[in-house]
């Protein structure tokens, strides 16, 4: 299984620090306003690895945080006139309920950067006394000076990127992009005491806390630290330096970066009034088809929005939610087992790991599975499939959805009302009474029921 490293810009073997199991942390939210689709599509995207490495047999620990402090978590709880902790609590769950609706599995650990001020202090005075930081009048700094390696990740020409590109300027700091892991106290902020009463008051740095957050996790090197294309400077990079001056060892083996979202090919933001949030965008569509839609490309890809866009995941998920619907509503042929089942399987499995080991490659894969949805309804068709067959293969669909997540799995209950109406038709199309067919099918459509002829049959489920 390889898997694209960001910090070194290769496709390279994937290889846990522990045999069979997998240390990953996902950056999380910082919950001053609500999710916007963007965040929908980091964490759809990072669910569809953690699905697979479990799918392949992997025990995943996924660990995410949440960034309760921060400038603006202050400057929005002052706005509104309620504390730091009235603003998580009301903001955070429209994340959580919007993720669960995107059928996001629930993190192993949720961690909150206020929970973990303790440990910022303590990597601080270490850095400190290890030369890595120094005091100024407003905070710690990190000295970057003293990290060699700093800006491999991102592979930002420290030279030529202009000073304050999104790192505090001041003109007493040793370098212009030295940043800050500690701030002091000011009015209006909230602030943490040293135990040790060797920094002054104060809060962390943004950097630094998720640091601090995974080091008392999981206190090694971690298995894949993930986040948007957008963090990797000075986030990441900052992560970095400040973990393995602190802790002397590898912080990370595996850097991944998901591409970012544009809207009709625009970058969206505010400033260009194309902002969309999350909960819009699941009250618009359905929230299998935005999951589909976020999965169709390469998890390193950016994804535009738009309409047309939406339109196409929505009729490739139909194609595929059609053939489920029909397997499950199919009650099998009375004739042997289809001997081709077997080899299709093999075909459908071989080619999506086959692509899913290279990268996560959804899009080779999900060819597959359309290779075989083809062969499923060629087979319904032409009625080869037994009551056996058919309890195979929506088998196989679930152990393919435990990794894409978008299908649905459950058999419809269809009243016994429909059920007679539809009998009564399939009788009068038999006995080529068309007109009374055709009544008996309008009657099941105004019931909200969607009929197909087979072969001296019929298909029958509720409308989508």
């Amino acid at each position: 299984m390889k898997i694209f490293n960001s910090y070194t810009r290769k496709v390279q073997e994937f290889d846990p620090v522990n045999e069979g199991k997998v240390s990953m942390y996902v950056c999380g939210p910082t919950p001053y306003d609500e999710p916007h689709m963007g965040h929908g599509l980091s964490q759809v995207r990072f669910d569809l690895i953690r699905r697979y490495l479990i799918f392949k047999g992997y025990e995943v620990t996924f660990v995410t945080n949440v960034t309760d402090i921060d400038d603006k978590m202050i400057n929005r709880s002052n706005q509104e006139g309620i504390t730091i902790k009235e603003l998580t609590n009301k903001v955070f769950p429209i994340y959580v309920n919007c993720f669960s609706k995107l059928n996001i599995l629930e993190p192993t650990k949720t961690l909150y950067a206020t929970k973990f001020v303790d440990q910022v202090m303590s990597m601080t005075r270490i850095l400190m006394q290890k030369g890595y930081a120094y005091k100024l009048a407003d905070g710690i700094y990190f000295n970057i000076d003293k990290f060699p390696d700093y800006g491999k990740l991102s592979g930002v020409n420290l030279d030529e990127l202009e000073d304050g590109a999104r790192i505090d300027v001041k003109d007493d700091k040793i370098n212009p992009k030295d940043f800050v892991i500690w701030k002091y106290h000011k009015d209006g902020e909230p602030a943490w005491r040293d135990p040790l009463k060797q920094l002054p008051d104060g809060r962390p740095g943004w950097h630094i806390e998720c640091s601090a957050m995974i080091y008392s996790e999981f206190t090694d090197t971690i298995d894949i630290h993930g986040g948007g294309q957008d963090l990797t400077f000075p986030h990441h990079e900052c992560e970095i330096a400040q973990s393995e001056a602190c802790f002397d060892f590898k912080f990370v083996n595996n850097w991944m970066h998901n591409g970012l979202l544009n809207i009709d090919g625009e970058k969206m933001s505010k400033s260009l009034n194309n902002f969309v949030t999350l909960r819009k965008a699941l009250e618009s569509y359905n929230p299998n088809v935005l999951r589909y839609f976020m999965l169709s490309t390469s998890y390193r890809a950016p994804l535009d929005l738009t309409e047309e866009n939406i339109t196409n995941a929505n009729n490739s998920l139909d194609r595929l939610q059609n053939c489920v619907d029909r397997v499950l509503a199919s009650n099998g042929f009375e004739s042997n087992d289809d001997v081709e089942l077997d080899n299709q399987i093999h075909i459908l499995f071989e080619g999506f790991v086959r692509h899913m080991d290279n990268d996560f490659d959804i899009s080779g894969a999900l060819g597959f599975v359309f290779n075989f949805i083809t062969y499923v309804n060629t087979a319904l068709d032409e009625q080869k499939l037994s009551q056996s067959n058919l309890e195979v293969i929506i088998d196989k669909f679930k152990e393919l959805n435990s990794v894409l997540g978008f299908l649905i799995l459950e058999k419809s209950e269809i009243s016994e009302d429909v059920i007679k109406l539809a009998d009564q038709r399939l009788e009068a199309k038999l006995n080529k009474d068309y007109q009374l067919a055709d009544s008996l099918r309008d009657q099941i459509l105004e019931l909200g029921y969607e009929i197909k002829d087979v072969k001296n049959a019929y298909e029958i489920k509720k409308k989508s």
